[in-house]
């Protein structure tokens, strides 16, 4: 089976942006399948080192690239795009911006 990815997401239009590990993190949560990865699913996906893992998505929530969810029955919690699950609570981080200053 062939792996499908959404196409003409913001931060596609500057990967340049993210750092190696973020990238893998963000192409991960672009899969057409999936809404929202598991930890374990997104780790396997990103194929990451654990410190490379945990610094790219605490910066890239931090940044609001990357919401967290709890799943249905409250077991563990759930990764997504938000852009493609909603903003939540953190508001989305113009890094093009933040670089100038």
């Amino acid at each position: 089976m062939m792996t499908k990815f959404i196409k003409d997401l913001v931060w596609q239009e500057h990967p340049d942006d993210f750092i190696p590990a973020e990238r893998k993190i963000l192409l991960s949560l672009s899969m057409e399948r999936w809404h929202w990865l598991t930890m374990d699913g997104l780790r396997k996906a990103a194929a990451l080192s654990e410190q490379e893992f945990n610094e790219g998505l605490e910066s890239l929530m931090n940044d609001g690239y990357v919401r967290a969810y709890v799943n249905d029955d409250w077991s563990e919690l759930i990764f997504g795009l938000t852009e493609r699950v909603g903003r939540g609570a953190h508001p989305l981080k113009d890094r093009r911006l933040a670089t100038k200053n």
